[in-house]
């Protein structure tokens, strides 16, 4: 579902929508839920856009491809009421068949992504894609127990590669350390 489309207020009171970059940011594929903006609803459209824990985001518009379409998962965290804007829609999935982390992985896995990429259209800069164009994309739909599985399985690669990456970037800073003193001593 497209969310709001009213322009934000100054009013920090005001019910919080979700900015485009909340749902694109994360590289873990969780919305950035802090990342927000202020506007003024009538208590029937927060309820209608009001955003739920294990609701998908998706980039509806974008100047970057590679956003276009990229889901990230919802988890309520602030424990405030939130919505979202009209350029993330919004999927809830059907817990009783699909675990939704494991249906933003599927989306965001290469194979969904190329699906995506060939289904948007560019309009003066913005590269978009529709809501019925995202729900044609095919995933793999295993059973709920060979999701919980694969979802744990990517979880636990995820925090490796995290790992990895960090011990990379120690390793660079040490280089780079070693390589200025070298420099300074030969200087001397």
């Amino acid at each position: 579902m497209n969310g709001v489309s009213k322009g934000p207020t100054r009013d920090e009171s005001a019910t919080e929508v979700l900015r485009i970059s909340a749902g694109t940011s994360r590289k873990d594929f969780y919305v950035n839920e802090n990342d927000f903006k202020h506007v003024d609803l009538k208590d029937s459209e927060i309820e209608k856009h009001k955003l739920l824990k294990g609701d998908l985001l998706s980039c509806r518009y974008n100047g970057n491809l590679h956003y276009v379409g990229r889901f990230s998962e919802y988890r309520g965290e602030t424990g405030k009421t939130q919505v979202n804007p009209d350029k993330l829609i919004r999927f809830r999935i059907d817990t009783s068949k699909h675990l939704p982390r494991y249906v933003c992985y599927a989306a965001n896995a290469h194979s969904s992504r190329t699906q995506i990429e060939a289904m948007c259209s560019t309009t003066a800069g913005n590269i978009g894609l529709s809501a019925a164009k995202i729900k044609t994309v095919v995933i793999p739909t295993p059973s709920l127990e060979n999701q919980r599985r694969i979802v744990t399985k990517v979880d636990e690669l995820m925090i490796l590669c995290d790992t990895l990456k960090a011990k990379l970037q120690s390793a660079q800073i040490t280089q780079q350390t070693l390589t200025d003193s070298i420099v300074e001593q030969a200087v001397l």
